[in-house]
């Protein structure tokens, strides 16, 4: 008996009417406070977005669905006699069968899939129970149709287009699809209606109105069916939930506010750190540093890298990713690419004209939400610079010419200056190559053993001051890197992430402005904003562990938090080629002055990594050098040989020493300057 009784009460047996529409609220309640409790356990680190949580979460969704399919099936097989009380469950089974077939063979997108399968109880049951009762059942299903229109169209551009928008590989999926239908649509409501800004939220007000039609007028079509008073539908189980969904709102509301205030005072912290805000504008006076930006300068240098282009033809990309002087090919290969070269002469001389003065500005546009849509061709057009100085150093040196190897060697300085005063953290990392590219040009110079004596000193107290220069920049870097993150988050914000070009400048939707409709969003979003403030906010760059920590495994934080150990071992890897290279110059200014070469050098700048004094070695060294194949596609072979040489070298930022080469060629950590010396 007590069975019997509990099982009525969980299908309500003597009030189907109130049993669905209890289903009903529950599917919907259940469904939101299951969102929101998914979203605070991510937003405090208790469960990470993985698919087992999810599986577990559409498992709960699964459950008060089918709990909800079950009552409303019966609620309209009570309301039947005879034959047509299984009427119900079989255009159920007939609608989702017609429905799958569709979806397999038709390739019917699941999204309106859904919807149909939806529109099933909302309007297809309504509408063929009804009777003389059409006029709720009709405005139920109007209210339910006009609602998830509006809305679907916002659901479909946030859950869709945003993940879609930083691939380029668009496809024809369903999500691709239905992502750019309804970007096409808001776009057109932005521009026919005008709607923009607040004008969304009062869109999404709109749809919400009209779903919450759609559940009055089902419950006045349920009542009217059953018979039933209007009153017994909204018993306490209905009350308790939406009490629980009214609690839950203000709740993420009230949250949402606290960690507004905390995304505030960690913005402080950091301006107060760095002494400026952090904002746009402030990183554009980091970059333009009261000089005025010369594009006229910036188009001739653009030409010049167009006229200048000896790597584009295939059989030349070896010599592009090669070192000249680590390059294995015949006499005549050489003799046919230095040919090659000789034909972009004039270009490449008025190209090397324009680096006498100082690099100026190039014109940028710091607009808050819009850095990462910075565009910055000039990096590659001064890495292609310095490559092409690379091999003017290798002839030049093979000539004999040193007054033109060291003339090419100041000209790579000059236009790695430019990167050097950058404020944008990936033009740092470009100098970083692009300093090696020099250094590996002041190796070639030293191993001609012709430079002049006072030339090695001014290159080792020039290297000393670069390397007291890596300290700024190491500053800069933390500065630039905690700006772009924060505006990366009001790009996110603002909308800015379109990619179309006929919207970019104006997104069709600002999702900020949303965020009173879904406040748990809005304070996951502000809390990993904190928490992101939180992983820059470092007092120096050379502080960074081995491993980035973060308070939760939050998803916006672990993928924009700049990666502060990675770039910590690039500056420290050039702070310690800086020293290696200067421990060659020591080495050479000791053969100069004893007729040979040192059999060690107790006076080694001290190694960045270990803080131990580099390590130095004279004999037998391994070095991989590459081979180009003589027949199309011209592949680089790698090849390793022992050859006579002095080395110095760092342990790397593993703290291993490697002897500065591993006898396999595999990857090696250490960081060492190398000089082929003759037996």
């Amino acid at each position: 008996m007590r069975w019997n009784g509990w099982w009525e009460k969980l299908f309500f047996r003597d009030a189907p009417a109130q049993g669905a529409f209890y289903a009903l609220t529950q599917l919907l309640l259940g469904s939101y406070l299951l969102f929101s409790l998914l979203i605070f356990l991510l937003g405090i680190g208790w469960v990470t977005f993985t698919m087992p949580a999810v599986w577990i979460a559409a498992g709960v969704v699964t459950v008060l669905f089918c709990y909800y399919l079950v009552m409303t099936l019966t609620f309209f097989r009570s309301q039947q006699s005879g034959f047509l009380r299984y009427l119900s469950w079989l255009y159920f089974v007939l609608w989702a069968g017609l429905l799958l077939w569709g979806y397999f063979r038709l390739s019917l997108p699941g999204i309106w899939a859904t919807w149909l399968f939806a529109f099933f109880f909302t309007g297809v049951l309504p509408l063929f129970f009804c009777g003389r009762q059409w006029k709720p059942a009709f405005g139920s299903a109007l209210a339910w149709c006009i609602g998830t229109l509006m809305l679907l169209p916002l659901l479909v551009y946030c859950v869709f287009y945003y993940p879609l928008s930083f691939s380029y590989n668009y496809d024809n999926s369903d999500g691709c699809l239905l992502s750019l239908v309804s970007i096409q649509f808001l776009v057109a409501l932005s521009r026919f209606p005008g709607i923009s800004g607040w004008g969304w939220s009062v869109w999404a007000a709109g749809g919400l109105l009209f779903l919450a039609l759609w559940y009055w007028l089902t419950a006045l079509f349920f009542v009217r069916l059953s018979g039933e008073k209007l009153r017994s539908l909204f018993g306490k189980g209905v009350i308790v939930w939406w009490s629980a969904g009214a609690a839950v709102f203000l709740l993420f509301t009230l949250l949402t506010w606290i960690a507004g205030g905390e995304v505030s005072r960690r913005t402080a912290e950091l301006a107060k750190r760095f002494g400026r805000p952090m904002t746009a504008e402030a990183l554009a006076e980091c970059y333009f540093h009261g000089r005025k930006p010369d594009a006229a300068f910036w188009d001739r240098w653009k030409k010049s890298y167009d006229a200048v282009d000896p790597f584009k033809e295939e059989e030349n990309y070896a010599f592009y990713y090669s070192e000249p002087n680590l390059m294995l090919t015949s006499a005549g290969r050489m003799k046919q690419w230095r040919n090659h070269l000789e034909e972009y002469s004039e270009a490449l001389k008025a190209w090397e004209a324009q680096t006498v003065n100082p690099l100026p500005p190039r014109p940028r546009h710091y607009q808050t939400g819009k850095l990462i849509g910075i565009c910055l061709p000039e990096l590659n057009w001064i890495r292609q610079f310095n490559r092409l100085q690379l091999w003017r150093i290798y002839f030049a040196l093979a000539d004999g010419r040193i007054d033109e190897a060291l003339a090419a060697e100041r000209r790579m300085k000059r236009s790695n200056q430019y990167l050097q005063q950058d404020s944008i953290s990936i033009s740092l990392r470009v100098w970083i190559v692009c300093e090696k590219f020099r250094l590996s040009g002041i190796e070639m110079m030293l191993e001609s053993g012709k430079l002049p004596e006072s030339v090695l000193h001014r290159l080792s107290a020039e290297l000393a001051e670069q390397e007291k220069a890596i300290s700024p920049r190491l500053e800069q870097v933390l500065y630039c890197e905690a700006v772009q993150a924060l505006d990366f988050c009001k790009f996110i914000q603002a909308g800015w992430y379109l990619i179309e070009s006929d919207i970019r400048d104006t997104p069709p939707v600002v999702p900020g402005k949303l965020r009173c409709f879904v406040p748990q969003l809005w304070w996951y979003f502000r809390r990993e904003m904190a928490e992101l403030l939180r992983i820059c906010n470092i007092p120096e760059l050379h502080h960074a562990g081995t491993k980035q920590r973060y308070r939760s495994p939050g998803i916006l934080a672990s993928m924009i938090a700049p990666n502060y150990t990675v770039t910590r071992n690039l500056f420290l890897r050039l702070t310690a080629r800086l020293r290696a290279v200067r421990g060659l110059i020591q080495a050479e200014l000791y053969r100069r002055k004893h007729g040979d070469w040192p059999e060690s050098l107790p006076d080694l700048p001290l190694d960045p990594f270990s803080g131990k004094p580099l390590l130095y070695r004279k004999g037998e060294c391994l070095q991989k050098f590459n081979r180009i194949d003589s027949e199309p596609p011209h592949r680089i072979l790698p090849e390793i040989h022992s050859i006579p040489a002095i080395q110095v070298w760092s342990v790397g930022p593993d703290g291993v020493d490697n002897g500065g080469f591993r006898p396999d060629g595999s990857h090696c950590d250490d960081v060492r300057a190398l000089l082929r010396i003759q037996p």
